[in-house]
């Protein structure tokens, strides 16, 4: 009974298994069929978990400058705004000078004038033309209206992901540490519990229910570790790296 129970474990292990790599190359922005594999988990010794996690005010800026549906709006808002000003020279009247220059060579009677000079100007204001440029600066103003919009609303967007991801590492790296502590309290425990056997105060089957406590909470620890990086890796692919670091 006791082989079925854990070979069932061991089955849902694996799926467990399956879907923590998957989210991990996901968030590494890897393909899903990506060969990598960890040859076993570091003990907690080996890995650097001093990092520090980003203020929201600092977080949201980093998010905002390497999203590229934020830098798509806010050019879309660049160029509705100088194509405003295309209908506007369109209803400005036009104004031409030009200069005339004659000089008579043949010679002439006593009245002919041997050169001549012409000043003008010459004025042109189409101020309705079918209401084209009325309609084609209120069309710009609308799309400008829109791509306004859309940058509200994506900055809104990246607010919230980097609000949640952030909020889930903190979250996280408070579980693991009481994970962390959890395993040092039942390692202590077990050794109590060694002593006693030793002693023959104990059965073996307390020394078994021990020795599983132990292993359990080495597997919460394992596991709190694999979400630790996951939810690191997630929050900065929501600030826009484009290659996370692994604490692993």
């Amino acid at each position: 009974v006791s082989v079925n129970k854990a070979q069932v474990e061991m089955t849902k292990t694996k799926s467990k298994a399956q879907l923590a790599l998957a989210q991990l190359l996901s968030s590494l922005n890897l393909p899903l069929d990506h060969e990598y594999c960890l040859d076993k988990i570091p003990s907690i010794d080996e890995i650097n978990l001093d990092f520090s996690i980003l203020d929201l005010t600092e977080a949201r800026k980093q998010a905002w400058l390497n999203n590229l549906e934020l830098k798509i709006a806010q050019l879309k808002i660049k160029k509705h705004g100088y194509l405003n000003n295309i209908p506007l020279l369109g209803i400005l009247p036009e104004v031409s000078a030009f200069f005339k220059f004659d000089h008579n060579f043949v010679q002439g009677t006593l009245t002919s004038i041997p050169t001549n000079k012409i000043f003008g100007l010459t004025f042109n204001w189409n101020i309705w033309d079918g209401g084209g440029p009325i309609f084609s600066l209120r069309e710009n103003q609308l799309e400008l209206s829109k791509a306004r919009n859309e940058s509200v609303i994506v900055k809104r967007k990246i607010d919230l992901e980097v609000f949640e991801k952030r909020v889930d590492l903190i979250a996280t790296r408070e579980s693991f540490e009481l994970y962390k502590t959890n395993l040092m309290q039942t390692e202590e425990a077990y050794r109590a519990v060694y002593e006693r056997f030793r002693l023959g105060t104990v059965l073996v089957t307390e020394l078994l229910e021990a020795e599983s406590t132990l292993n359990s909470a080495r597997v919460d620890l394992a596991t709190a570790l694999i979400d630790l990086d996951i939810k690191n890796l997630q929050l900065q692919k929501s600030l826009g790296d484009k290659r996370p670091v692994t604490l692993l």
